[in-house]
């Protein structure tokens, strides 16, 4: 089964909104940001010499 997110692209419930609240607690400004950082760790740390 495939879950939808919560968040929008615009409005009160975007993805970057401080005042939504996703169902862990969390706003979804908060989980895009955590998303985000996420990313950015994964491919730095792909390209970083041994």
């Amino acid at each position: 089964m495939h879950r939808m997110d919560p968040a929008t692209h615009l409005g009160r419930r975007s993805y970057i909104s401080p005042h939504s609240h996703r169902p862990d607690g969390r706003t979804h400004l908060e989980h895009t940001t955590d998303t985000v950082l996420a990313l950015v760790r994964t491919v730095t740390a792909a390209d970083a010499p041994p």
